[in-house]
């Protein structure tokens, strides 16, 4: 089963929305069951509540079909992502609240309405998030190639001294000559390959 707090689940506040107000959209039990199936949910997941529409209407409400159904498709996972999102639009959608009890119209649209601004926020809060994230990207990413390139050269001048070493046998990498050495081949800011380094180095020596 997965985690139903997972970034495209529905979170708490809005799963209690939506029990709230879909019942509220369709007068029958049965139009409630059709609601779902209209949105792809998965014929298996509506199987048995139509069952008990059809056969013992009185033992299941409205509310249980809804609250039942938003439950198993919130902790379907990536494979109800579909259904999740076409139930959301659904309501967010709707308009025709002729297809409600009369007694129930205006609190459905004022729910619908709550779910709009509810989702609205949500997709303002992830697009300023996403912005930020962006605009820390563009900032970080001149020192993150900075680091990158300055190790890269470490690694290089660090190849370099293993090949003097090896040339060498009896140098001292540490000492003020050898150094000297190291940058009159390689001085700061060149690039130089370590192949062409060592080419360098025998030139420069005879060896």
């Amino acid at each position: 089963m997965t985690n139903a707090s997972g970034p495209h689940h529905y979170p708490p506040d809005l799963t209690a929305l939506l029990v709230d107000v879909i019942p509220l959209l369709r007068r029958s039990k049965a139009d409630a069951v059709d609601f779902f199936r209209a949105c792809g949910v998965s014929p298996e997941y509506l199987a048995d509540l139509q069952r008990r529409v059809d056969t013992d209407r009185a033992s299941i409400n409205k509310y249980e079909i809804v609250r039942t159904v938003i439950k198993r498709i919130n902790e379907q996972g990536d494979a109800g992502l579909n259904a999740r999102r076409l139930v959301l639009r659904r309501v967010v959608e709707w308009k025709d609240f002729s297809t409600c009890w009369s007694e129930d119209a205006l609190k459905a649209q004022g729910l619908v309405a709550s779910v709009r601004q509810m989702v609205n926020t949500k997709d303002s809060f992830t697009r300023m998030q996403q912005e930020r994230d962006r605009e820390r990207e563009e900032r970080m990413r001149p020192q993150r190639e900075a680091a990158a390139a300055a190790k890269l050269k470490n690694e290089r001048r660090q190849a370099l001294c293993r090949r003097l070493i090896s040339l060498f046998p009896m140098a001292d990498p540490g000492s003020v000559v050898f150094k000297a050495l190291l940058n009159e081949i390689q001085p700061p800011g060149c690039d130089v390959d370590v192949a062409e380094a060592s080419l360098c180095t025998v030139d420069r020596f005879d060896l």
